[in-house]
């Protein structure tokens, strides 16, 4: 009998593994031929689970078990977590939140067990939280030094001045395009969420113009793509979404844009007010204050706070 239960075993262990790895495989060619839009629905993990299955002929395997060991392989191999996360619609509170409790029938389940719930899975790159704060500073103090040399009365001069030297610490941050690219991204997640998480293109557009960034079908310079191409961007990676509504009064059709599950995930709401913070210069007994002001301000963008 115990033969029998250690063969058992060692079956579903190696069905387990063959669907597990052909599974990882899938997440990381999503990922890939998506051109960095490491968002995939629930509905397509599902599909193509059962795929693989039927292929294997392997017996069904919980979507949970097998999520447990993608997310643990993605993690072990490639230094990736598989984060999911719930459908707002039916939950407005944010995802890390909904990890914190449950209904009563649910109370035990875990939070490996609330992710393998997720709607969509975002694949994110696990232990930036274990980078010293101080060491995090040093290095972007350094590249944002080095790229303020590379801007000379207001006006880019980094690829002349990386052509004319060789590529050396000094001189060379490794991205200028990715540092500006991202700075623009936290400036537009910022004037989104402010604006209640709900904002219409034209007044995107506006805000964009105050900080520099041309909105006129010129390309923005050191990225290297238009205003346009930018949400376009934007929306395909999931920092926003668009929503597209026919004014009937009018008689045009309004795009309007809200924060996308991928800033949920990447830029939650500690984030915000930390920033807050730090940008004011405000100690923590303030702190407080902060977090209210975040929350009248994001409107719903987070979810309502819990009491």
């Amino acid at each position: 009998m115990s033969d029998e239960n250690n063969n058992s075993h060692t079956q579903v262990n190696h069905a387990l593994e063959t669907v597990g790895n052909l599974m990882v495989r899938f997440v990381l060619a999503q990922c890939e031929s998506q051109t960095g839009n490491t968002v995939i629905t629930r509905s397509k993990m599902l599909q193509k689970l059962k795929e693989i299955i039927d292929e294997e002929k392997v017996k069904s395997i919980p979507f949970s078990t097998v999520y447990g060991y993608v997310d643990d392989k993605l993690n072990e191999i490639f230094g990736y977590h598989l984060f999911g996360v719930l459908a707002k619609k039916t939950d407005k509170r944010s995802f890390s939140q909904t990890q914190d409790e449950g209904t009563p029938d649910e109370a035990n389940n875990s939070v490996e067990d609330a992710k393998a719930r997720g709607n969509h899975f975002i694949l994110v790159r696990s232990g930036m939280e274990a980078i010293p704060q101080r060491y995090h500073k040093f290095i972007l103090d350094h590249a944002s030094a080095i790229y303020r040399k590379t801007v000379h009365q207001v006006t880019y001069i980094g690829k002349e001045y990386s052509a004319s030297s060789n590529p050396t610490l000094d001189n060379e941050i490794g991205n200028n395009t990715e540092l500006a690219l991202k700075g623009i991204i936290a400036i537009t997640i910022c004037i989104v969420i402010f604006s209640k998480n709900n904002i219409l293109e034209t007044e995107l557009s506006d805000q964009h113009g105050k900080f520099g960034i041309s909105t006129e079908g010129h390309d923005i310079p050191i990225i290297d793509m238009n205003h346009k191409d930018l949400l376009n961007l934007l929306v395909r990676n999931n920092y926003l979404t668009r929503t597209v509504e026919k004014a009937a009064d009018l008689g045009q059709e309004l795009a309007i844009y809200s924060i996308g599950k991928r800033t949920l995930v990447e830029f939650p709401k500690e984030s915000l007010t930390k920033m807050c913070q730090e940008m004011l210069d405000l100690d923590d007994s303030q702190l407080e204050l902060i977090e209210n002001t975040v929350n009248v301000l994001a409107g719903d963008a987070y979810g309502a706070f819990r009491p």
